[in-house]
């Protein structure tokens, strides 16, 4: 607690900062509140507490409170040099009370007597006084000492723990109470949800948990799985619909609400390296023409969360132009990686074009042409152009021969904030 005066400014001070930026200024008034704050902090009961508790002694109707006790009320600490002693008188015949001690600000051990009844009630403890001992005192006899009722509205300390986990081929966390998982074995690198069994008492709506990616590779969360059927796996769930990609070493946090993991924060830097997205386009659906373009559909599958504009997953046209011709960016991203398998002995070019949403004229940030080789393979490019969500990213290639040809081409983008 601190012992200062109340300030007060002089008519000097007032004169000399007249017309001046009060934020270059601390008033007298604003140091006393200062001071009172602090010392209602001090004087917050959960500041009073025993330091050094020794158990009291009894014999017969003889109290005694041990030596060199140490104790703290509303911050200020107090001790009882020497041992403490009372005389318990017993109840009148026929009646029963409650006898209380108590450590005050005067550094002893304090009797207080309850009222005598047929049934007593205990005495309530005296503000600015700290519980020690408590007997039910009889007409005959001072009983046991009666210790201090616990409560039941509490958590456990493994609400709170850490835990490790190994989770194999499952993808799913089991029976866990802790608040902070690491994750540091997952066959699959992959989880889906929590499996909470019924009735867990801790496990309830606004806890906080963290999840921490401790493996060598990248760890999937998935966004509201539909693998794992049951009402004991609660799923995890993301404004953006979808998943999160931790990164070694990075660790995401989830609020528990209306029974699922809702995504809070994550440890991710400004930047996110998000996974790989395939265009695999088989032989059989290339149609080469006499000019050497050409546009492949229906076996082009799509990975994550893109689309084509027509919301079709499986009908990406690859073209210069025509509608159709291109897929929608989700986020805000640019390329990272290229690498493109083209099994043809022909030289071949490849660009990559995006136009703005809403319309623009298209704007070729990747090309390349190769001459007798067979494959492209580039990593942490840098195009200097930014894919904004909702652009349409076209892909062109040719060559200069005919007939039936088949490529692999695997994009890897990287989300920006």
């Amino acid at each position: 607690m601190l012992s200062i005066e109340l300030k007060e400014d002089s008519a000097e001070k007032l004169a000399a900062i007249a017309g001046k930026p009060t934020k270059h200024y601390l008033f007298a008034a604003e140091l006393n509140q200062m001071v009172e704050a602090i010392n209602d902090l001090s004087s917050n009961p959960a500041f009073t507490e025993f330091i050094t508790y020794l158990a009291p002694e009894l014999d017969g109707t003889d109290f005694s409170a041990p030596a060199n006790q140490e104790w703290k009320i509303k911050g200020v600490n107090y001790t009882n040099p020497a041992a403490v002693e009372h005389v318990i008188t017993l109840a009148s015949s026929g009646l029963k009370k409650f006898v209380l001690f108590v450590a005050n600000s005067d550094n002893t051990i304090e009797m207080i007597n309850g009222t005598e009844s047929a049934n007593p009630e205990v005495p309530p403890v005296p503000a600015d006084t700290l519980f020690y001992a408590m007997y039910l005192v009889t007409d005959s006899l001072v009983g046991e000492e009666i210790p201090p009722v616990l409560g039941t509205n509490y958590k456990t300390k493994a609400e709170n723990g850490d835990a490790i986990y190994s989770l194999g081929s499952f993808e799913y966390l089991s029976g866990t109470e802790a608040s902070y998982n690491r994750i540091w074995s997952a066959d699959t690198g992959m989880i889906k949800a929590i499996s909470v069994s019924a009735g867990n008492p801790n496990v309830y709506p606004g806890k906080k948990y963290t999840i921490k990616n401790e493996l060598a590779s990248p760890l999937t969360i998935k966004h509201q799985d539909t693998t794992l059927s049951g009402s004991n796996y609660k799923k995890f769930w993301f404004f953006s619909g979808l998943d999160l990609i931790l990164q070694p070493g990075e660790s995401a946090k989830f609020h528990y609400s209306q029974g699922r993991f809702e995504f809070v924060s994550s440890s991710k830097l400004s930047e996110k390296t998000l996974q790989d997205f395939y265009f695999p386009i088989s032989r059989t659906s290339i149609n080469r023409s006499a000019t050497g373009n050409f546009m492949a559909k229906n076996s082009i599958s799509l990975s994550g969360p893109f689309t084509s504009d027509t919301g079709q997953t499986n009908h990406l046209l690859l073209g210069p132009s025509g509608a159709n011709s291109h897929f929608v960016a989700p986020f805000k991203m640019e390329l990272k990686d290229i690498f493109m398998d083209w099994n043809d002995t022909n030289a071949f070019q490849i660009s990559i074009w995006k136009t703005a949403f809403g319309g623009g004229s298209a704007v070729e940030f990747f090309y390349r042409s190769v001459s007798g080789t067979q494959s492209i393979n580039e990593s942490n490019l840098s195009t200097g152009v930014t894919i904004n969500k909702n652009d349409r990213i076209s892909i062109f290639i040719s060559d200069t021969g005919s007939g039936t040809a088949w490529t692999q081409i695997h994009l890897k983008f990287k989300e920006l904030l």
